[in-house]
């Protein structure tokens, strides 16, 4: 009996071994005591100009793994309560090395310095994880404000968005998406389009729950709450984001956050407005051959595409603090876009000594 225990155990070993396809790096945390350290936030950044790609926490043994990724060169960024930040070499994917598994990475002690006077200047940690849900602090976030909502998501740990818009949360469809806790009442293209429209530079947080409690609508298997920025100091502040980026063509996102507080009366309002272009070029060849194998002719088919599309949100709330336990709060939400394409293709069929048969379509 004792020997069939191990053979089904070395069998589950080896099929989750080979389960585990795909580019990955992986590792373990621990601190100058050799104890385990977990919940250390363990980013991934894309070694040429850091910007952040995932993160996630580490588990109660200090473990943390990296899946799926594309051939590139990588930075690992480790920061823990009381100790000193980390940074790794660059780790290079590619096709000779698909699978980096990293020794054990030790966490020095922060310095403890005595100073006849301190100024505590504090800065949210990326990620904080709660009872019922994970907490990403967007400002944390290398290059949020240069992405609108959509693409901050697509950063998001746990976050999953594919070429349609569709959201996903550890794997799990059918997201309820909430904006300061208010249901956008909006899915599929729609809700991609209204995310598109709105800066990052406006979020404050985004909150995720996989197993969201009982006060949610069960309509959703998860729920991601993006919370815009808002705060409650005296008078009136304000914050402007400007974000933009050249390639072929220019994109822009850019905020405006303005709050007024006035004892138990809370006035805020965020403006956003978003600009891109994108283009495609899609070259397609086809070859017919008879049943010897002979080529017999051809048709090229290029196809070429231009979009260009802008948006804007507007935000406008108040909340007024009734008793130390209750506020009462109202906001009205304004969004619109825009978006023109061209689309053009060419095609040509050939013989087999490559000569044109007929006109060229357009």
């Amino acid at each position: 009996m004792k020997t069939f225990y191990t053979i089904v155990t070395l069998c589950l070993i080896s099929w989750n071994t080979f389960c585990q396809t795909g580019n990955t790096i992986s590792g373990k945390v621990k601190d100058s005591g050799n104890e385990n350290l977990p919940g250390a936030t363990v980013r991934l950044l894309k070694a040429a100009d850091s910007t952040l790609i995932t993160g996630e926490l580490t588990d109660i043994n200090g473990m943390f793994r990296f899946a799926n990724l594309e051939n590139n060169t990588y930075l690992l960024a480790i920061t823990a309560l009381g100790q000193k930040d980390f940074r790794s070499m660059p780790l290079t994917i590619d096709a000779a090395h698909s699978t980096i598994s990293l020794p054990v990475i030790v966490m020095l002690p922060a310095k403890s310095i005595e100073l006849n006077e301190v100024v505590v200047k504090a800065k949210k940690p990326l990620i904080e994880q709660e009872i019922d849900r994970t907490i990403v602090n967007v400002g944390s976030m290398i290059g949020s404000a240069t992405n609108n909502t959509l693409e901050v998501l697509s950063k998001t740990p746990g976050v999953s968005v594919n070429a349609n818009g569709e959201i996903s949360l550890n794997g799990k469809g059918g997201v309820m998406v909430l904006i300061d806790g208010r249901s956008t009442y909006m899915s599929g293209a729609d809700l991609a389009a209204y995310l598109k429209s709105l800066p990052g530079g406006v979020l404050d947080k985004i909150e995720l729950m996989d197993n969201p409690p009982a006060r949610y609508d069960a309509a959703g298997n998860a729920v991601i709450d993006i919370r815009l920025k808002k705060t409650r100091t005296g008078g009136l502040t304000g914050s402007v984001a400007l974000g933009g980026s050249q390639g072929r063509y220019a994109r822009s996102n850019d905020a405006l956050n303005l709050n007024y507080n006035m004892r138990k009366l809370n006035l805020f309002a965020n403006l956003g407005y978003s600009y891109e272009k994108t283009y495609s070029e899609d070259d397609f060849t086809r070859r017919y051959y008879d049943e010897a194998g002979i080529l017999k002719s051809r048709v090229e088919l290029k196809n070429n595409q231009q979009a260009a599309s802008n948006g804007y949100n507007i935000n406008f709330g108040m909340d007024v603090t009734a008793t130390p336990k209750t506020v009462v709060g109202a906001i009205i939400n304004l969004n619109g876009s825009s978006r023109k394409g061209d689309f053009s293709y060419e095609s040509a069929q050939r013989n087999e000594l490559n000569a044109m048969l007929g006109d060229r379509h357009r």
